[in-house]
């Protein structure tokens, strides 16, 4: 029997949470499908998923980039095609229509709740995507958020899948830390907001005691020097173990008893199916879609205010840390939003389309 041919789109294997959700799948495709990737922005590369896969890569720009991939469906078949940006649901909308030869089904994974941070950006694509939606078969929201979000607006079927995460959590120490460390994983930009949390930091150093390190801070990119001259202008170097992008984030999960998420917009981030399958709390700015899975042990703030999170932290920090059994009680109850079985998850909703 002919395998199912599927089609992921990527506009560059970059650290955001969509590259990263597809290299979570990939060691969990069923057997009934065959996986292509297509790479449409290989120059922004920041990382290789470490399972093998079929790609094929498209350098040109602009125009020539829309003809190159038109070329590409006509000379292939696929079933179904994934793509996970605005624009690229646009551009694979056209080419189901100009390309008549294959008609695939088109699904578009919307993984944040707002459509573009470019004044004027957002209402055109806004227009475009309901415009589009007819040719859209399914779209996959990665949390109840995001579907009710501008990006799922207008399209006629939305499915909300968690897609969980492949941390490995059997290397992770048995032992709870001995005083409570937070832990900040993400990139160094504006919406994450690492320089504010630091300045929230620092204002609580001067009035308690805190533990070295107190956080622990895990990414990289534009602000990284800022952050890194920050921890050195407020000689915060023991208070702030700055350790850049690292590929394996399950040690430094082990040596911390909370996720600190400052963002002012998330979908859902897979730092916090991270974090509870490492056994932690989260404490979080009311950003998205992580009240959709917080339990009792978590802290998510009612606002943005700077008095409000300082409160919180020093609430963390004058309290005894989660021992051993509260986080194997956390991990044990979390075991849903494993990589393995988000993935169960998402091939279901694909098998449910292709039987319609």
């Amino acid at each position: 029997m002919p395998k199912i041919q599927i089609l992921e789109v990527v506009s560059g294997f970059g650290l955001g949470g969509a590259e990263k959700s597809l290299s979570t799948r990939l060691p969990h495709i069923p057997d009934a499908f065959e996986l292509s990737v297509l790479n449409v922005r290989p120059e922004i590369d920041a990382f290789r998923p470490k399972v093998y896969f079929n790609e094929s890569k498209i350098s040109r720009r602009n125009f020539k980039r829309m003809i190159e991939v038109s070329r590409f469906l006509r000379s292939n078949h696929f079933d179904v095609v994934i793509v996970r940006t605005p624009l690229d649901a646009i551009r694979f909308a056209v080419l189901k229509f100009l390309v008549g030869k294959h008609q695939y089904k088109l699904i578009f994974e919307a993984h944040s709740n707002f459509v573009s941070k470019k004044f004027g950006v957002d209402l055109i694509f806004g227009v475009l995507l309901r415009f589009i939606s007819r040719s859209v078969n399914l779209v996959i929201a990665v949390s109840n958020n995001v579907s009710r979000g501008p990006l799922c607006k207008g399209q006629k079927n939305v499915r909300t899948v968690y897609l969980g995460s492949n941390l490995d959590i059997s290397s992770l120490a048995q032992e709870a830390p001995s005083t409570p460390r937070l832990v900040f994983v993400g990139r160094m930009v504006d919406l994450k907001r690492p320089l504010w949390l630091l300045e929230r930091v620092h204002e609580i150093s001067t009035e308690i005691t805190l533990p070295q390190p107190a956080l622990l801070m895990v990414g990289a990119g534009p602000l990284e020097s800022e952050v890194k001259k920050f921890i050195s202008d407020k000689n915060m170097e023991k208070l702030v173990d700055f350790v850049g992008a690292q590929e394996n984030v399950s040690d430094y999960y082990a040596m911390a008893t909370h996720l600190v998420s400052c963002s002012t917009n998330e979908g859902l981030p897979l730092t916090f199916f991270e974090a509870k399958l490492a056994g932690l709390s989260i404490l979080a700015t009311p950003s998205g879609g992580g009240s959709e899975i917080f339990k009792e042990e978590d802290l998510e703030l009612s606002s943005f205010e700077e008095r409000e999170f300082k409160s919180a932290l020093l609430q963390i920090f004058k309290s005894p840390p989660p021992n051993a059994t509260t986080r194997a009680a956390i991990q044990e109850k979390s075991g849903w939003m494993s990589a393995q079985e988000g993935s169960q998850r998402y091939y279901a909703e694909v098998f449910r389309l292709l039987a319609e």
